[in-house]
């Protein structure tokens, strides 16, 4: 039995779970990584169910299959990965920048009179 959510119909409700799940405002990721991982995991599932649908020559299925995975590569990326990576950059350069923006102990002592 394949996971129903897997068709082309069931798409967009994947991505809206995975955006409730990991979105903490309209335009970044609370866990970027998560959704991204998500991303992954939702494509090797795919990739399971059409060796599963080949398996079984059921060519309905293959189509349906091949028409998520298109939706996958096509879709994934603007609603959801691109989101991710801008949310982790933005977070990488944030922790960045309290590193340089840190004064050194060295800087912090009193001058000696």
């Amino acid at each position: 039995m394949t996971a129903t959510f897997l068709k082309p119909g069931s798409f967009d409700s994947v991505v809206k779970g995975v955006v409730e799940a990991t979105k903490c405002s309209s335009t970044e990721f609370n866990t970027p990584t998560f959704a991204l991982n998500l991303g992954h995991s939702v494509k090797r599932m795919t990739e399971i169910k059409k060796a599963q649908v080949i398996r079984r020559q059921n060519q309905l299925e293959e189509e349906d299959a091949d028409l998520y995975m298109q939706l996958v590569n096509s879709k994934w990326q603007q609603q959801v990965s691109k989101i991710a990576h801008l949310t982790f950059l933005t977070l990488v350069l944030q922790v960045l920048s309290l590193l340089f923006l840190c004064p050194v102990t060295g800087a912090m002592e009193k001058p000696m009179l």
